[in-house]
């Protein structure tokens, strides 16, 4: 008698089965979209990139080693700077004067010979405010981005500049070893850099917003389509993940009849066995009784 509960089971289970499976293709579905999204704004990317640029500077202004006292121990600090940082061009440093005390340039052996830079913009503007210097240079046809921020010993008092010299293509392939997305950067159609570039209709043009340089524009192909097709597989998904559900219920439901209509013969039969044991036994009490009352009978006579 415990056998249509257990049916309710089985069918039970197979809908909590499969609203599982609904919740996991759904997941899916949204962690396959997520990875493109969040990579198709190559722009804040790029932003977000150099703006790690400007920490680098800070951190580097704020080491007691780069305001050290004996230079040459400021030159190897510049030196390993330089190894750990590969789109670091050069560090300089002056002293409270404007005199430059040190200079280490990539692939060079560190430079001595001092001379005096107060004269030069960039000095005169970081010397006067606790503000960071940002502009660039272009040396034999290479761009670098110059920026400057002011020393300080730890009583607070001003004691030089220190400069940092990023190499504009260095920190664009830099970037570009962090995504497959294609792109080109330039300034004023002089391209700087370019990464699995092949020309399209679906380009974007974009100023970027680099500290210093007011030119830069990105070029990277346009993600409108691509986000399309992607919400597009997406909604098929979904909607198969909707049809599969509606037809294991369908399923579900269907074999649960099936199996009561099949078991239904055999409760028929079970209580069609009942009522003929019991008309039999029904019988034989009648017969047993109505022998009874003969004996009686016979006996009386």
């Amino acid at each position: 008698m415990n056998v249509i509960p257990k049916i309710g089971t089985v069918c039970e289970s197979q809908r909590h089965y499969h609203r599982s499976m609904l919740f996991l293709l759904t997941v899916l579905t949204f962690l396959m979209t997520l990875p493109r999204t969040a990579s198709s704004d190559i722009k804040s990317d790029m932003e977000e990139h150099f703006s790690s640029l400007e920490v680098i500077l800070n951190s580097i202004a704020e080491m007691p080693q780069t305001r050290a006292t004996n230079l040459r121990n400021v030159d190897q600090h510049f030196i390993s700077l330089l190894r750990e940082h590969p789109s670091i061009n050069s560090i300089l440093r002056t002293n409270s004067n404007g005199v430059l005390i040190n200079q280490v340039i990539r692939g060079r052996s560190p430079i001595r010979a001092t001379r005096n830079v107060s004269g030069q913009r960039w000095y005169r503007t970081v010397s006067n405010s606790d503000e960071t210097y940002f502009g660039y240079t272009r040396e034999r046809g290479r761009y670098f981005l110059f920026w400057a921020k002011q020393l300080f010993n730890p009583a607070g008092r001003y004691v030089g500049t220190v400069v940092v010299k990023y190499d504009l293509e260095e920190s664009l392939r830099d970037f570009a070893s962090e995504t497959d997305d294609p792109f080109v950067v330039s300034i004023s159609d002089d391209v700087i850099f370019s990464h699995n570039w092949d020309a399209n209709e679906n380009i974007s043009e974009q100023k970027l917003n680099v500290p210093g340089i007011d030119d830069l524009v990105l070029k990277a192909t346009h993600k409108t389509d691509v986000a399309q097709e992607e919400q597009v597989s997406a909604n098929d998904l979904a909607a198969a993940v909707d049809e599969e559900e509606a037809t294991t219920e369908e399923t579900a439901v269907a074999e649960e009849n099936e199996e009561g209509r099949s078991i239904l013969p055999i409760f028929l039969f079970i209580f069609a066995g009942i009522g003929l044991v019991g008309t039999v036994v029904g019988v034989k009490i009648n017969i047993a009784k109505k022998n009874e009352r003969l004996l009686k009978e016979l006996e009386s006579d």
